[in-house]
């Protein structure tokens, strides 16, 4: 009898610890949830299946598609806490090619992208025909029309690699926080620009918006969470506290981005290029 009870005690202790530990890696396994549509938005979980209307909560598989029309919008979530969020613009077409590390891939359209934590999405990269923009503790927005491509850096630091026409990698750089850059269909890193007063109004809507959907946990569906505004001195005051605290996370990333700033030209260049498939 006391045998039994032993037997039976191991077991629930057994089953407690695998109860544990499966709560525990699906907490930490990476996803892909769709947490806000608005307007037009289709998927599809591989390239064989049929184009459906997207909604709010559905996990998206490896391969997966995502379409939008002339005025949808779609956000994407690669974790619970939603830390890691990606927002898909109006006419624009994504491929998840990978959910771990995550690899997205757009022939065409417009993204923006937020990682605050970089070790629940391990390296995360958006391709486009012409360039990879992979980041560290970023946020971004990529644009393609499918032969040139455009990356703005709003945080952080973007890593660049520049694709010919044979998918091949011909020039590497990085982009700096507050810059923007083409690459052309060549894959040539062209001339960085300073970003405009609308590009950091856009910018600034783009978080009040997440803030919204993490202050309400998901999106509320068609229309979603409004994307609210910000007066230009609530932006200032935003943009300056999260330059001061990437700062201070990224001390050494930031020193290193710096130095090759002044080498050179004496000023900001707002990052680095290299050539590797030749001329």
């Amino acid at each position: 009898m006391r045998n039994e009870k032993r037997r039976v005690k191991m077991k629930r202790t057994l089953l407690s610890i695998l109860f544990c530990f499966s709560f525990s890696f699906f907490s930490f396994a990476q996803i892909a949830k769709i947490i806000n549509i608005k307007g037009d938005v289709k998927i599809r979980q591989d390239s064989e299946a049929e184009w459906l209307e997207a909604e709010i909560n559905i996990y998206l598989e490896k391969e997966a598609e995502i379409k939008t029309g002339p005025a949808g919008e779609c956000t994407v979530t690669f974790d619970e806490e939603l830390e890691n969020i990606l927002t898909v613009k109006e006419n624009s077409h994504i491929k998840l090619e990978e959910i771990e590390p995550s690899r997205i891939f757009m022939p065409e359209g417009r993204v923006f992208s937020v990682i605050e934590d970089i070790a629940k999405v391990e390296d995360f990269q958006v391709k486009t025909p012409t360039v990879i923009a992979g980041v560290r503790g970023t946020g971004k927005s990529v644009e393609t029309d499918g032969s040139s491509s455009l990356v703005k850096c709003f945080e952080g630091i973007v890593y660049l690699k520049g694709l010919n026409s044979e998918g091949g990698v011909f020039e590497e750089g990085s982009l700096g926080e507050g810059f923007g850059v083409p690459v052309d269909s060549y894959g040539n890193i062209g001339d960085f620009f300073g970003l405009s007063e609308d590009d950091y109004k856009k910018w600034s809507t783009f978080r009040s918006f997440l803030d919204s959907l993490r202050e309400k946990g998901q999106g509320e569906g068609n229309g979603g969470v409004p994307g609210g505004g910000f007066g230009e001195d609530s932006f200032d005051e935003l943009k300056d506290e999260r330059d001061d605290t990437f700062r201070e996370d990224n001390y050494e990333d930031i020193r290193e981005e710096e130095e090759l700033k002044d080498r050179g030209s004496g000023g900001p260049t707002g990052g680095e290029r290299i050539r590797t498939g030749g001329e």
